[in-house]
């Protein structure tokens, strides 16, 4: 009862009146809240527009989160993308150029957010309609977030290349100097465009106002210096924000004037104009932004991925101000209306957006993917004609081999490589695996190779090598194991594709055929051709063309799988049938009925021109990080869409033990035993990263976050036991060899399509450490 009426009389009173009574009781008791200079400070027009955007404009302030995140590597650090900012990269180099650029792009945001901010809050300060280049000194007063984030990258770009690339002081300097730079001229030109364009009161209506000077003198001013306002009622004020004083420059600070006196029309007219201004801005940065699409082959339009970021985040928020400054409190509605029409109306030609596979048939009849096409394929006479097949191969490999057999007296050793996904860490580290144990073993690893699978950036690797090994043999290069080859594996692909997917792949203006096709020029095709530029077009053929040399066992047979993302199949990708990849072979002692867990592309989508699949587009359809990469959409009713391998093997084993089942006879008989070598971007050992206890907001993401973060451990646990169980359908010996990368504490790697440059020197002297001479060393001797 004592409680009931407790209650009852503290509803009588709202909460927030004892709230202001905490608040000034706070005021009575700090003399200095109640000073004059504190409510100049408090009223500084900086200080209000920074509380504006912490009430009002929390779009903006996330953006600004995300790009302080990111150069400080609290956000994107395993995946490399705070290195983006920090060592931008032009012209294949970080130089002063590259960080002028980035500085360019920069300011670019900068004047982006000070005109959204302007429109969307120039209505709450009308005082500075009357002062002489009012967008100008809004910038100035606007400036604190962007100082502060100068001043942390500042800071970040030093900590980073002393620790990461070691670049002596002066070089370091003269990039800090080289962004400035670039910051600096972008926003002079904008300010510049701003001063010849904007109409401040005087020039709009022929107002002086210096008049405004001696209403001063008559009037009693409207601000904290006159009137008895409260330190804490901006908390509740939702009207036009109190301004003590403001800056007139950078360097000059003055009190803000009674406007009691002015047309409020005519305020709103001097910032309806200066919005025009902006807005016409706003055309010509986006316009500039659609011919850079057109342009981005040439390498010298082909600007940092991180100055591309900056670009994206621009057009964002200009086109949120923009709507702001048409629909002003319906801007909210009509975006999500505009939304749900353009998502809508994606589902047709006019708007599809998909990416396709380069060299397909799209054109014509479509592939129709159901239980009953997938069970036409998978029957026993295919099974058995492609086994024959399989067989042929290897036989044409032991002949290869023979010679090995006479001099040792003994049969050869078959070897199966898997390699991990990892982007491009993967790839460099696993060229560098084979191609220096290659050397140390005189070049029999390649010899003995029978079958290469994997995912993502570690099948990248394996495949440069593989395509050297060819071109070795018929005589196009010299020597596969130059050291400039495993250079190049290091260059980056990511420029390439974060500048498209900034200018171009919104719209996808662009196209190129491959006969009677037509693909778009997006982020694929962009990261397809500076693959084949970094590898000087080793890699630029179609599947087609590795039809003989893996049938005559000339190189290894190499199964590409991405996933296909439907329904969680395999879609096998080989120059040769393997049509028992696809599924499990009925056994006389078992009565269930096998599921197909992949279907084959070349024999599923024959009709669709599958073997003329762009090698490249098999490799990048194998890496297809979601979002970073586009997903490829295959010529089939329903649609497929192909993602990359790693949701269903990150490490290429599961195929190793089909294709080791499926010949297991042969193999017993003809080999003196089988080696698989594992290259993986990480170490093999599972370790828990615990640090201190967890957060509320930590807790509720761990199902999920620590789900997705431990999927690669599942499968690694899952294929490590399916490898166990060997022992019991298989009678011959099998070794396996773990060559991994120390990815952990101060030689992390990123997860990337970038490298610094510690990072690259981590990656060429990790296989001198001492796990892996260890394994080198029992490679050599299980091969002698």
């Amino acid at each position: 009862m004592i409680t009931l009426l407790t209650l009852k009389a503290l509803s009588k009173k709202p909460i927030l009146s004892y709230l202001n009574k905490f608040k000034s009781f706070i005021t009575k008791r700090v003399p200095f809240l109640r000073s004059t200079r504190f409510k100049r400070l408090f009223y500084f027009f900086p200080v209000q527009l920074f509380f504006t955007h912490l009430k009002k404009n929390h779009l903006l302030i996330v953006f600004w989160l995300v790009v302080f995140g990111l150069i400080t590597g609290n956000m994107g650090e395993k995946y490399g993308i705070s290195y983006l900012f920090l060592s931008p990269e032009y012209l294949g180099e970080v130089s002063f150029a590259s960080y002028t650029i980035f500085g360019f792009a920069f300011g670019g945001f900068v004047m982006a957010f000070n005109i959204s901010s302007y429109i969307m809050n120039g209505h709450r300060f009308p005082f500075i309609a009357t002062l002489s280049k009012p967008f100008f000194k809004y910038c100035v007063n606007n400036s604190l977030i962007p100082l502060i984030s100068i001043i942390a990258y500042s800071y970040n770009v030093v900590q980073f290349h002393i620790v990461q690339t070691f670049d002596p002081a002066w070089l370091i300097a003269m990039y800090i100097v080289g962004f400035l730079a670039g910051y600096t001229l972008f926003i002079m030109v904008s300010i510049g465009y701003f001063y010849k364009t904007n109409k401040d009161i005087k020039l709009l209506f022929g107002i002086d106002t210096s008049y405004a000077n001696l209403e001063k003198k008559k009037k009693t001013i409207k601000t904290v210096l006159h009137k008895k306002t409260r330190w804490h009622e901006f908390l509740t004020k939702d009207r036009m924000w109190t301004v003590s004083t403001y800056l007139s420059s950078p360097l000059n600070i003055r009190l803000a004037r009674n406007i009691d006196h002015y047309n409020s029309d005519m305020l709103r007219q001097v910032l309806k104009q200066n919005h025009l201004n902006a807005a016409m801005f706003e055309i010509f940065v986006f316009t500039t932004t659609i011919a850079l699409s057109f342009l981005s082959e040439f390498d010298i339009f082909m600007i940092p991925a991180g100055a591309s970021l900056c670009l994206i985040f621009t057009l964002i928020i200009m086109i949120i101000s923009a709507m702001h400054s048409w629909f002003r409190g319906w801007s909210t509605t009509v975006f999500i209306i505009l939304f749900a029409l353009v998502n809508w109306f994606s589902q047709f030609n006019i708007l599809n957006t998909t990416n396709k596979a380069y060299g397909m048939d799209y054109t014509g009849s479509k592939a129709v993917f159901s239980h009953e096409t997938m069970k036409h394929y998978a029957n026993k006479n295919i099974f058995y004609n492609d086994f024959k097949e399989g067989l042929n191969t290897l036989n044409n490999w032991r002949l290869k081999n023979m010679h090995l057999a006479e001099d040792k007296k003994e049969k050869p050793k078959l070897i199966l490589i898997n390699t991990s996904g990892g982007g491009i860490r993967s790839m460099s580290w696993t060229f560098n695996i084979l191609s220096h144990v290659d050397s140390l073993l005189g070049g029999e690893l390649m010899e003995h190779t029978a079958l290469i699978t994997g995912s993502s950036g570690g099948l990248i690797g394996a495949s440069y090598y593989r395509e050297l090994y060819l071109q070795e043999q018929q005589g196009k290069i010299d020597n596969r194991f130059d050291d400039k080859y495993l250079e190049k594996t290091t260059l980056d692909l990511l420029n390439p594709v974060a500048f498209n997917w900034a200018v171009n792949d919104l719209f996808k203006f662009r196209k190129f055929s491959i006969g009677n096709n037509h693909y778009a020029k997006d982020r694929g095709y962009a990261w397809e051709q500076k693959l084949n530029k970094n590898f000087d077009n080793a890699l630029n053929k179609t599947i087609r063309d590795y039809y003989i040399p893996e049938k005559k066992a000339i190189i290894p047979t190499m199964v590409v799988t991405p996933t296909i993302e439907d329904d969680g199949r395999q879609l096998i990708i080989s120059s040769q049938s393997v049509s028992y990849l696809s599924k499990a072979i009925t056994q006389s002692n078992m009565t269930n009925t096998p599921v197909i867990d992949g279907i084959e592309l070349r024999r599923f989508f024959r009709e669709q021109n599958a073997n003329n699949l762009q090698f490249t587009t098999a490799l990048r359809m194998n890496a297809t990080f979601p979002y970073i990469m586009p997903r490829v959409t295959l010529p089939s009713e329903p649609e497929l869409t192909a993602m990359d391998a790693g949701l269903r093997d990150n490490f290429g084993l599961k195929t190793s033990l089909k294709y080791l089942y499926t010949f297991r006879n042969w193999i017993s008989s003809n080999t003196s035993g089988v080696i698989i070598i594992q290259v993986r971007d990480k170490q093999k050992d599972v370790y828990i990263d615990k640090a201190g206890g967890e957060t509320f907001f930590e807790t509720v993401k761990a199902p999920i976050a620590k789900s997705f973060k431990n999927l690669f451990n599942v499968q690694y646990f899952n294929l490590d036991q399916m490898l166990q169980f060997t022992s019991a359908w298989y009678d011959g010996q099998v070794d396996v060899i773990d060559f991994n990368l120390e990815n952990k504490g101060s030689d992390r790697v990123s997860l990337s399509w970038h490298l610094t440059p510690k990072e690259i020197r981590h990656i060429k002297s990790a296989i001198n450490q001492d796990n892996n001479q260890k394994e080198i060393e029992r490679l050599k001797f299980l091969m002698e």
